[in-house]
């Protein structure tokens, strides 16, 4: 017990010990959440502020805005609260813009909790996008901000595509984005360049609309059949992609009727939504590939599949002829 308690205190003086580096000594913590009191946004009793990353006079910049969005409203379809819909557990991110007031974008790194990062200035809106012209003094630890936005309408939800980020985003919305190898290449994860604003579990219905002007970056879903279906093969300490089945599991190798010519990958992922199950892309060829589906053995080597309520159910058949497509709709890892 009292070696708890004298972890439980080390824990305490770290936390405040990270609060407090690169701070000013002067610059005093305010008493109160004034985000929460003042614009209702992020419910925490407290919130540290980093004055190493902005200054005070930015913070009071950025409270201006605030303030001139809570007077004037949100008079369109586009102006509003944009989010991050995959933010990190610890972190919160919000992207707001009217018109005529400008915009503000901020991080808090929840944990402690502690405002990261500011930005704030003005907009020039267009049809097809809005550019953001930073205010803030400047700041080499301020994090590099993108200047123009594309307008991306999905049915009643609305995004705001980093315009170089935009036909990873294009290929993500589709099903046929492939995660590059390299976590350092440019292009790793670069979907996820954006904000977004309506409710996330409603269902993404029809195809994203892109402006005219970039039209030539949308993509099509891919949608064929399975041609061939090989005989079960039990194998085990097998990889597939970012995943390794270590047990011996049980592997139908198939052909699907689409390949190259219709942008498929090797690594891809396909739904099969009749038996409600998926397809890993193994090999692809000008107009066809081949792929694996993949189902776990009892001790018996029976195959385990689950129903929507996850009681077990009994596996059902994978045959030539179900149909394939790629996931629509799905920003997720």
């Amino acid at each position: 017990m009292k070696l708890q308690k004298i972890f439980f205190a080390l824990l305490i003086l770290f936390a405040f010990a990270h609060i407090s580096f690169g701070q000013n000594s002067d610059d005093a913590q305010p008493t109160e959440n004034w985000l929460w009191t003042e614009y209702k946004i992020f419910g925490d009793s407290r919130l540290y502020h980093r004055y190493d990353r902005y200054s005070k006079e930015d913070l009071a910049k950025f409270k201006e805005k605030l303030d001139l969005m809570k007077d004037a409203g949100f008079k369109d379809e586009w102006e509003g609260i944009y989010s991050h819909a995959y933010e990190e557990t610890v972190g919160f991110s919000q992207f707001r813009w009217q018109k005529n007031a400008g915009f503000v974008n901020f991080y808090i790194y929840t944990c402690l909790p502690e405002l990261r990062f500011v930005d704030y200035g003005k907009i020039v809106e267009t049809p097809d996008y809005i550019q953001i012209l930073s205010e803030r003094a400047d700041n080499s630890s301020a994090e590099p901000a993108a200047s123009k936005y594309v307008k991306v309408k999905w049915g009643e939800h609305r995004f705001l595509v980093e315009e170089s980020a935009l036909s990873a985003f294009a290929e993500k919305a589709v099903g046929i984005y492939l995660r590059p190898e390299k976590t350092d290449d440019e292009n790793y994860d670069k979907w996820i360049d954006h904000w977004y604003r309506g409710d996330f579990e409603k269902p993404f219905v029809g195809l994203p609309e892109f402006p005219d002007k970039y039209k030539k970056l949308q993509r099509q879903p891919v949608e064929t059949r399975i041609t061939s279906v090989s005989k079960r093969a039990i194998e085990k300490e097998k990889e597939l992609g970012d995943r390794f089945y270590n047990a011996e599991t049980a592997f139908y190798y198939v052909t699907i009727g689409a390949g190259k010519n219709k942008g498929l990958k090797k690594g891809l992922t396909l739904d099969v939504p009749e038996i409600e199950d998926s397809v890993y892309i193994l090999q692809v060829n000008q107009t066809s590939a081949v792929g694996v589906l993949v189902r776990g053995l009892n001790d018996d080597k029976n195959e385990i599949c689950f129903g929507d309520d996850s009681n077990e159910i009994v596996c059902p058949k994978i045959k030539s002829g179900l149909k394939v497509k790629t996931q629509i709709g799905s920003f997720f890892w």
